[in-house]
């Protein structure tokens, strides 16, 4: 061993040794520097107070000698006043130099400079003062002001002395308790240099201690092969266990998070063992079925009663099967709550065998699908259902219709259709508004199914449209008497909104097979009936006739005629005079359209009007309609042959348009015609439909000059309101009021009562349809002020109606004019 000595020049060694002590050795000389630097800022200190006290020792002798000398010197001038003045230059040199050494031994201290120069301008004044004295031989006037003057001198040596022991004090204090401070920080540092110091130094000497063994080993060459093998066997256990640790934690883990996914999606397990009968279940599933989880999970015996009636039977036979056929199976059940009532589940299974095929578990999932069907009846219902009413909608309808089509086709029986439309409905949501005309609908719908049979299906397939489907009727007679009964029950006034409403309906009825054999065919025929029943009173019923189909066929053949007459130019217009009834002569024309249909000659518009507003084509005829008249109508002023307006009729159709108005301004423009020369007839109907819209447009005809006359006043429900608010100038009479005006009172009080009504609002009056002179007569009797009929002038065309523009009409019975009134019809 003693050729072995300490490898200390190994590089290993040595570097450990430098890193080990490096840190703390810099520490400790960075101890030392603060320790001597604390001690130079002390010794600064003292000598500062040392000097500071030596300048107070000698101002203080100074203000002695130069006192002592003054006074030797005030005394000479006393005794000896010639000679006083080189003794008191020489004493004032002597003092200066002493102010002057003060100065020096002062140093660089700016308080004590600043001390000292008050002291030399206090000595410079009493020095300036002495000689001035003297030099007037003031002698007695001197030594006052060397009194004075030797006063103040002392006076500024004193205070420059109180001042010099205030700083030295203030120093002092300063220099304490900077010591203190300093001293107590120094302290803490030292305490903690050492402890980091000892510190570092004790793990220096582990590292070194480590290093220099192990220096050791590799110089001696003994590497512990024994040790290395432990220390690997561990390092591969504890690497071993830390895996088992981790895949432990993430199985718990997985653990919670298929609990978690099982809890939301409301999905428990189960299995049963084979061979031990043994049956386990998961926590949702005894949540989803409220049993305690701490009684375990329940027998085969036990689980009858977990089920509503007849489930655990089929869920049984559903698990037999699988087992028997190898194959999964999925049933939905129903389970009894613990708490009352039922919940819908989707139960799902399946079977294990084992490699020779015995049978060896059994498992499956339940989940918890309430929810989910709640959700699928709701969306079914609103896929199939009308939302407001709550009635089957118009898919539901036709299943059940074809339903029942079937049914009383195997049972010989009819099938009935009823198609009901609800009468001016618009004009009642329009004027009362859509909330308001909702919960009438609801109204009507209740009533509708409360008057028909319990099997019979009622649905509403529209805004106000609603469908009854009849089964297995024995007759006609059946279905007329559901349609008495729903038309009475709905007539019914309908407490709604704080008023009481009466509403009337309009049903078509169609009847299978007859009406049709199919639900198409079948709706069609009574949707027709419905419209008939519209046309002929409203507030009834009307059953379907084949010759419907063929009015049906006809409006088709005319609709498409017409659209070949608009752009042929098929149409004319013809003119028929408004009569005053006072002097005879004419106060208007009303144009009026006709179809020259190229084979049937001329055509009346009451057999062409309806389909041309129902197709739309109404908007072109009326635009030609008003540009024919105005053009006429420039053409007759131009001639000087009338200074009276044209009337021309407007549809709702045209009304509707918004940029109505602006075409009525462009046609005057380009005739360049007065406004006040064209008369707009509007019908009473026309202003239940919108009226907002048709004030606006009324009103925008009115400012551009047109006069405005509303036709067949009173035929609808007249809104009298309308007559205040909106720019009316004439109110024409229907000629159903007109034609038994001097045969029924009723008809005459109606006459009259608008008449009035007119008068009083400066309206003017024209009784329509006057076939008769009795009629005319009570017209005048009563104060109309025109009238219009075949009586006295039927409509004519352009170049007849010009021979009648300057007549005067007999209106007792006689012309005055030779020749009989022209019937040209």
């Amino acid at each position: 061993m003693s050729a072995l000595s300490l490898p200390v020049d190994s590089p290993k060694f040595s570097g450990t040794f430098r890193r080990s002590f490096l840190l703390p050795g810099i520490l400790l000389a960075l101890l030392a520097g603060l320790v001597i630097w604390q001690i130079s800022t002390l010794l600064s200190a003292i000598r500062w107070l040392d000097r500071s006290s030596q300048v107070l020792v000698a101002m203080a002798q100074a203000d002695h000698d130069i006192d002592d000398e003054a006074t030797a010197v005030h005394s000479e001038l006393l005794t000896r006043q010639p000679s006083f003045r080189e003794e008191f230059e020489q004493f004032s040199s002597r003092t200066e130099q002493q102010i002057r050494d003060l100065k020096v031994a002062v140093g660089d201290s700016p308080t004590q400079m600043e001390n000292l120069s008050h002291i030399a301008a206090a000595h410079e004044r009493w020095a300036a003062e002495s000689r001035r004295q003297m030099a007037g031989s003031a002698f007695h006037a001197a030594d006052a002001g060397w009194s004075r003057g030797l006063n103040s001198l002392h006076s500024s040596w004193q205070q420059a002395i109180r001042l010099e022991e205030t700083l030295k004090a203030e120093r002092m204090e300063k220099v304490s308790r900077q010591t203190r401070v300093t001293l107590a920080l120094l302290s803490a540092l030292c305490l903690l240099l050492c402890v980091m110091s000892y510190a570092l130094s004790r793990r220096g000497v582990h590292r070194v201690t480590a290093a220099y063994t192990e220096a050791w080993e590799e110089a001696l060459g003994a590497e512990p092969q024994k040790e290395e093998h432990e220390s690997g066997a561990k390092q591969q256990i504890e690497e071993l266990s830390s895996y088992l640790e981790q895949t432990s934690q993430q199985l718990r883990r997985r653990e919670r998070e298929l609990k978690q996914a099982q809890r939301l999606a409301g999905l428990g397990s189960w299995e049963m063992d084979f061979r031990t009968g043994a049956i386990t279940w998961s926590e949702e599933l005894f949540r989803i079925f409220g049993v305690d989880p701490s009684k375990g999970a329940p027998t085969l015996e036990e689980h009858d009663g977990l089920f509503c009636e007849g489930g655990w039977s089929a869920l049984k036979s559903c698990i037999e099967l699988a087992v028997a056929e190898d194959k999964p199976y999925e049933i939905e059940l129903d389970v009894l709550r613990p708490e009352g009532g039922c919940r819908r589940i989707l139960a799902k299974g399946e079977a294990d065998r084992s490699p020779n095929g015995d049978m060896v578990r059994l498992h499956g999932t339940v989940q918890d699908i309430t929810e989910r069907k709640i959700l699928e009846d709701r969306l079914s219902f609103q896929a199939y259902h009308d939302l407001l009413t709550g009635l089957p909608n118009r898919e539901l309808l036709q299943q059940r219709l074809e339903d029942a089509i079937h049914l009383g086709t195997a049972a010989e029986r009819l099938t009935g259709v009823l198609y009901i439309d609800v009468d001016n409905f618009k004009f009642l949501n329009d004027t009362l508004g859509h909330p308001i005309g909702d919960l009438f609908l609801k109204s009507i719908a209740q009533r509708i199914c409360e008057s028909v049979r319990v099997e019979d299906t009622v649905a509403r397939i529209g805004g106000d449209e609603f469908v009854v489907v009849c089964y297995r009727l024995a007759s006609e007679a059946e279905l007329e008497a559901i349609a008495n009964r729903i038309i009475t029950e709905v007539r019914r006034p309908h407490q709604i909104g704080g008023t009481s409403t009466f509403i009337s309906l309009s049903i078509g009825i169609a009847v299978g097979p007859r009406d049709g054999t199919n639900v198409h065919d079948l709706l069609k025929s009574a949707d027709l009936a419905m419209y008939q029943a519209k046309q002929v009173s409203r507030d009834t019923y009307v059953f379907h006739t084949p010759e419907m189909i063929e009015r049906v066929n006809t409006r088709v053949e005319i609709e498409k005629d017409l659209r070949h007459a608009i752009e042929r130019e098929e149409f004319l217009l013809y003119y028929q005079p408004r009569i005053d009834l006072v002097t005879g002569r004419i106060t208007g024309l009303e144009s009026l359209i006709r179809w020259q249909h190229p084979s049937k000659g001329l055509v009346m518009p009451g057999n062409f009007i309806d389909v041309a507003e129902a197709s739309g084509l109404i908007v072109p005829m009326g635009e030609w309609a008003l540009d024919t008249a105005c053009r006429q109508t420039q053409a007759w002023r131009k001639r000087g042959l009338i200074d009276f307006p044209v009337a021309v009729n407007v549809s709702i159709a045209q009304l509707k348009r918004k940029t109505f108005v602006q075409s009525v301004e462009t046609i005057l423009r380009r005739y360049e015609l007065p406004a006040s020369s064209i008369e707009i007839e509007i019908t009473e109907s026309l202003l239940l439909e919108d009226a907002d819209l048709f004030a606006r447009q009324i009103r925008d005809l009115k400012d551009l000059g047109l006069f405005i006359a509303i036709d067949d006043f009173g035929t609808r429900y007249s809104n009298l309101n309308y007559l205040k608010k909106l720019p009316v100038d004439t109110l024409k009479i229907d000629q159903s009021f007109v034609h038994d005006i001097d045969r029924t009172a009723s008809d005459a009080a109606i006459c009259r009562s608008i008449i009035a009504l007119a008068q009083n609002l400066n309206l003017r009056t024209v009784g329509e349809g006057v076939e008769r002179y009795s009629e005319l007569a009570y017209l005048r009797q009563f104060g109309c002020d025109d009238m219009q009929g075949f009586l006295l002038c039927r409509p004519q065309p352009q170049e007849l109606i010009e021979r009648q523009l300057n007549r005067t009409f007999d209106l007792h019975g006689q012309a005055s004019e030779v020749g009989e009134i022209l019937t040209i019809s």
